[in-house]
């Protein structure tokens, strides 16, 4: 165990690279708001709460002498706090003044420790139920414990984690969401998993730095470091360690410790070693290298689809971008839509060649600065604060750099009207960005990029690869396939020839799932997938096809893949020809949202994603499987239920998946109540097609009655599912649709049932011709 005293030149040292690489993260205990002033008193240390709790439960009327004896005997906080939960001795009414005049409304007054507070860092975590900090820390998130919290909200804000609980909650909701008896804490170690497993990935990747914390049997940190070490971590302390000190911190691994003479030292201290040292602000330069690329190096890049990026030996990033590839034909038109907008959003199918055109669109920037964020980077709160305080900058998103959560915060950021944003989404995310961003009310332009070249672009290309004698872009062949073309050619020739043949384990299915999904691999997500994850030892078993990376500034590593041609072939290639892929797919999906990804595992079963994970292998039923192995996971979710009825739709093919389908839509109807909302009207839309799809199947009449009742409300509250409505509209117009059998039938109808119901048929024809001019008559003549 190492001790320096605070004067050492190295705990400086230590204090400032830490904090420089975002590294250094508080850990504050009962010492750092200690006396302060309260509501009605003034902040206590566990020995003190201790006698308070006893005293006043010592007083209540009708114990006997022995039974106050007793009370009065209790030494240890955790035991103290059964009194206080019990009513028995403390009624809750009591034990909630106790607490408020304790905890609530407490006033740091200690300069240095505000100025502390004010330094920048990453998070800030507390044992404290007290509301001091975060009345002197007002930017900081506050997040609770026992609740289930978003890893990514957490990653893309600054929090203060309140591991044991907060005052002004359990005032507010008399909610005993209070981290105190040995109870509590034998509960919290599963009920508050999510913010305990994201203890767990800082302290395996960034440093701890307990602050006024005895670290007295915390159980939940004990369980912790059964599989964690806390080796990185730092203890401060006034004087030496003493032997049961020592004890106590090899119990958690802490193998780091600062001391100083006076408790009072050590704010200051702190202060004065990071005042001027900044937090590395993921500023990401890189030069351009526009060199023709020849022979091999052009079928390596054409085979595997990269590497774009590669890091130079003095870690400067350089980007390629050959001049005999072809420069894309619409980025004369992103140019002119970026002097007149303050977003462009670049979107394509994966493999598209977006992150090329990027780097083409930032080469012919010349009167900006730039800064270019790749897939493979990993979003980083910094971004916000080097947005707001750039001028005459373009910021590029490349795909999968931001996710729903990281691009509302960007949106919100204040910038120049100087700045400008690029965006790139691949197809399965570029519906949540326009959504996004017209809800921002952001002036932007989309850009689409085609996987396939056109003929100006082919032709350049094909001149560049002709003067090298390779073979050719076939015009109108998508990007992937030509990259395929040239790895089965060249197969013999290429170095890494033997990465696209994997036995596929648990761990590396669950790598590829992410790097397709998301262009990257999180350290903590695999780690929430798997346990043991070794990242070392898997990229030294698949080292060719792997990378794991380390981005300044950002405290996880990332696992990329090499190939995203491979990766998808191999992924759908996976998913079409194993009948264990829809479980263990989905298992990955429901363990990332137990262990709070709550945004990747919704990503994940977005009906987009899940059609860029299987590609065209048989997608319906993979879908149709994966949801109803995610049902225990997202069974309570109205939206999940319009999902299954969707899927019905999609992949049913009896009478009996039609009617299974119409009962989960009946269920979000009747669920949404008296909230007609886009659900509600998405859920009444896909109940008239499956009734259109139930007719077509078994010609009964009884499905044309209710296909008009759903059809006509969907009609009459267009404005709130104008889009989906248009699509399903646009069906009729195929002749061997089911919503033209069944219109067609219905327009046809007789019988008394429709007499009364003429005016509808009506005016839904009418709907029909008003959104698609003159196609009705036409289809009649």
């Amino acid at each position: 165990m190492q001790e320096l005293h605070f004067n050492d030149p190295l705990a400086a040292d230590n204090l400032k690279i830490l904090f420089k690489s975002s590294r250094l993260i508080p850990f504050l205990g009962a010492g750092f708001t200690k006396e302060f002033r309260s509501k009605k008193g003034k902040v206590p240390d566990a020995n003190s709460l201790t006698t308070i709790i006893t005293g006043v439960a010592a007083e209540k009327s009708g114990l006997s002498v022995d039974e106050i004896a007793e009370i009065r005997e209790i030494k240890d906080l955790k035991t103290a706090f059964e009194l206080i939960s019990d009513p028995t001795y403390i009624p809750a009414t009591q034990a909630q003044a106790l607490l408020g005049n304790l905890f609530s409304q407490v006033e740091i007054t200690d300069s240095a420790k505000r100025e502390f507070l004010s330094l920048d860092w990453p998070h800030i975590f507390s044992f404290n139920i007290d509301d001091a900090v975060e009345r002197v820390a007002k930017k900081y998130r506050v997040l609770m414990p026992n609740r289930e919290v978003s890893r990514e909200f957490i990653n893309a804000n600054t929090c203060l984690l309140k591991i044991h609980g907060d005052i002004e909650e359990y005032l507010a909701y008399k909610d005993p969401n209070l981290i105190f008896t040995w109870r509590d804490y034998a509960h919290s170690i599963e009920n508050n998993k999510g913010m305990l497993t994201f203890l767990e990935n800082q302290a395996k990747h960034a440093a701890l730095m307990f602050l006024g914390c005895s670290l007295d049997a915390e159980v939940d940190l004990l369980h912790l470091s059964r599989t964690t070490n806390f080796s990185g971590s730092i203890y401060l302390k006034r004087g030496k360690l003493s032997l049961k000190e020592k004890i106590t911190l090899k119990s958690y691994g802490i193998e780091q410790v600062i001391f100083f003479d006076e408790f009072d030292q050590i704010c200051p201290w702190i202060n004065g070693v990071i005042k001027g040292v900044d937090r590395e602000v993921p500023f990401r330069d890189i030069l351009i290298d526009d060199s023709i690329v020849k022979n091999g190096d052009a079928i390596s890049l054409i085979a595997n689809g990269g590497p774009i990026f590669i890091t130079d030996a003095n870690g400067q990033r350089i980007a390629k971008k050959p001049q005999n590839f072809a420069a894309r034909t619409v980025l004369s038109t992103a140019l002119a839509e970026l002097r007149a907008h303050e977003c462009l959003l670049v979107t394509g199918r994966r493999f598209s060649g977006k992150t090329l055109f990027l780097l083409q669109l930032m080469d012919s920037l010349k009167q900006y600065n730039c800064n270019f964020y790749a897939s493979a980077d990993v979003y980083h709160p910094g971004v916000r604060r080097l947005a707001a305080g750039s001028e005459n900058t373009v910021f590029f998103f490349d795909s999968n750099y931001l996710n729903s959560q990281s691009l509302v915060e960007i949106l919100a950021t204040q910038m120049h009207s100087t700045n400008r944003l690029v965006m790139c989404a691949s197809s399965g995310d570029a519906e949540m960005f326009r959504f996004n961003l017209e809800a921002k009310s952001v002036d932007y332009k989309e850009i689409a990029l085609l996987s396939v070249l056109d003929d100006a672009e082919a032709t350049t290309l094909n001149s560049g690869l002709e003067s090298q004698g390779l073979p050719n872009y076939r015009k109108r062949e998508t990007l992937l396939s030509f990259a395929f073309r040239y790895y089965d050619e060249f197969k013999d020739r290429l170095k890494r020839s033997d990465i696209f043949d994997k036995d596929i384990g648990e761990e590396l299915l669950s790598v590829i799932v992410l790097a397709a999904a998301f262009g990257k691999a999180e350290a903590a997500q695999l780690e929430s997938l798997h346990e043991y994850f070794d990242s070392t030892a898997f990229v030294g078993r698949n080292d060719r096809i792997f990378e794991r990376e380390s981005v300044s500034g950002v405290v996880d590593y990332i696992i990329t893949c090499n190939s995203s041609a491979w990766l998808i072939s191999t992924l759908g290639h996976y998913i079409s020809h194993n009948r264990t892929a829809v479980g263990q797919i989905s298992r990955i999906i429901t363990k990332l949202s137990k262990n709070g990804f709550h945004v990747a595992a919704r990503s994940l079963i977005s009906f987009d994603k899940l059609n860029e994970l299987v590609g065209s292998n048989n997608a319906r039923a993979f879908i149709r499987g994966v949801y109803v192995e995610i049902q225990e996971t997202y069974s309570h979710e109205r939206h999940y239920w319009l999902q299954r009825a969707k899927c019905e739709l999609i992949s049913g093919h009896s009478l009996e998946d039609f009617e299974s389908g119409m009962r989960y839509a009946s269920k979000v109807r009747l669920d949404c109540g008296d909230e007609r909302k886009q659900t509600y009207f998405s859920a009444t839309l896909v109940m008239a097609q499956l009734c259109a799809r139930a007719y077509k199947v078994t010609h009964d009449r009884v499905y044309l009655p209710r296909l008009l009742d759903h059809l006509m409300e969907s009609v009459r509250n267009y404005e709130n599912n104008s889009r989906h409505m248009d699509k399903a509209i646009s069906s009729y117009y195929d002749r061997r649709s089911d919503l033209r059998t069944t219109l067609d039938a219905l327009f046809d109808a007789g019988g008394i049932e429709f007499l009364a119901r003429r005016r509808e048929l009506d005016e839904l024809r009418s709907f029909i011709e008003l959104h698609h001019p003159g196609s009705l008559r036409n289809s009649r003549r």
